[in-house]
């Protein structure tokens, strides 16, 4: 709680202080007309951005929460502002341009204090930032430093309604607390869900079977409430994002490269003669197939499109071209069509062939959650491309390593993650284990 205070505290001075500065550097006073709506903003912004969820638990450990919140927030609260003083015809009071500046100061100011809290706090406690209380009825769930444990076996849950002081009792267990999760046998669980439905707090019920299943939520079916035990990868609004993210990548890096991909098509023509592009099925989105478009790099003659054998180093298949345009990743670059079309995104899990294989074990025989990588689309590069993860696969540990980066990625996906992994994506280019 001290560092949400400390989170809206510092918005507060960034507003401030960014505005008292422009107006320093524009020639200008506090008492100049520029200052009152700066301050008369705040207010707003603190509303605005504790909707955006600036200021909650997840901002305190979530970069893309912390960071997108207070920056819409104040986005919004200025728009708001300007309306208003756009509908009193006050605008020609203010100093467009010390306004703007101030704007830009404040944000920059709370993002490198949001920053380095969140970065501090991920490195101290992980994300795990919500206050939460176990209650261990019957069944037990061991200690741990991301929640407290409470033995209250000796409570009469089923009695506790008609028991006003065995209420207090266990609400004051509760208190402050963000989430009161109970350990408890089937046969108690109906009695302590009225309990918990007594306490202003998020009540939940730990079974034992549930968990084993991997329970993520309920839903609603006509009345009937059904278990999620998986959820979308993203919202409707983080697809929407990242479509458009993927389509503005793409067109624009068609535009930039087309030299290359035409300097690059004629020299294969010239080498080895038609096709130039290479089509394979691989796995796609929802493990439903597409066919993934490279440039050829495989004499034609002995090409593969089964993968029933990877590529090796020094592969006898590869002509010439070939090699280079291997080693320096422009082979891939036809993917960027898959990317317009909608089978594939510019960033995610990098899609294999389907009989793609380790040594004689098939992929999926040797990571039992590889299927599970295929919940969002396929990427032109990934979380464990910059990582290294790449080329041919020998080892049991070189799926595994990618499996566990890909489901990484899924769980914490964010515009900024994308935005990152591309930009890490240059780096590693030209890569020693593509071949």
């Amino acid at each position: 709680m001290l560092q949400k205070y400390m989170l809206i505290l510092t918005d507060f001075f960034a507003i401030l202080g960014g505005t008292v500065l422009a107006l320093r550097l524009n020639g200008l006073t506090i008492d100049h007309p520029t200052f009152d709506v700066a301050v008369g903003s705040i207010a707003v912004m603190w509303i605005s951005s504790a909707y955006f969820g600036a200021y909650s638990n997840a901002s305190l450990v979530s970069y893309s929460r912390s960071l997108g919140g207070f920056v819409q927030g104040v986005i919004a609260a200025i728009s708001i502002c300007l309306l208003f003083l756009f509908a009193v015809k006050a605008t020609g009071e203010i100093s467009r341009l010390s306004l703007s500046m101030g704007i830009v100061l404040a944000i920059a100011l709370s993002i490198i204090v949001r920053t380095l809290l969140v970065a501090r706090n991920r490195k101290t406690t992980g994300t795990f930032v919500d206050r939460v209380v176990v209650f261990n009825d019957d069944t037990d769930i061991p200690e741990s430093r991301n929640y407290h444990c409470v033995f209250v076996g000796h409570i009469d849950v089923e009695k506790a309604l008609d028991d006003p002081v065995q209420l207090q009792d266990i609400s004051e267990l509760a208190k402050g607390m963000d989430r009161v999760i109970v350990a408890c046998s089937r046969k108690r669980r109906a009695a302590w869900t009225k309990v918990l439905r007594s306490i202003d707090v998020q009540g939940e019920i730990f079974d034992v079977k549930l968990n084993r299943i991997g329970i993520v939520g309920t839903a609603d079916l006509e009345g009937r409430r059904s278990f999620i035990v998986t959820p979308h990868a993203l919202s409707i609004r983080q697809r929407i994002l990242k479509r458009v993210f993927d389509i503005a990548v793409a067109g624009s890096a068609i535009l930039a490269l087309s030299p290359v991909l035409l300097i690059t098509a004629i020299a294969i023509l010239l080498e080895d003669g038609r096709p130039i592009l290479f089509r394979q099925p691989r796995i796609g989105q929802g493990n439903r197939p597409f066919d993934i478009f490279k440039f050829r790099s495989m004499s034609h003659a002995m090409s593969d499109h089964a993968a029933a054998k990877l590529t090796s180093r020094n592969d006898a298949r590869v002509t010439r071209v070939g090699a280079f345009i291997r080693r320096t990743s422009i082979d891939e670059l036809p993917q960027l069509f898959n990317v317009l079309l909608g089978n594939m995104s510019v960033v995610g899990p990098r899609p294999h062939a389907v009989m793609a294989r380790v040594q004689d074990k098939l992929y999926w025989e040797i990571d039992p959650r590889y299927w599970e990588r295929h919940k969002m689309k396929p990427g032109m590069t990934g979380l464990a491309q910059v990582r290294g993860f790449r080329g041919a696969t020998d080892e049991d540990s070189q799926l595994t390593d990618r499996v566990q980066a890909d489901l990484e990625y899924l769980a914490h996906w964010s515009i900024f993650r994308d935005l990152q992994i591309l930009f890490a994506t240059l780096k590693v280019v030209a890569h020693p284990n593509a071949y």
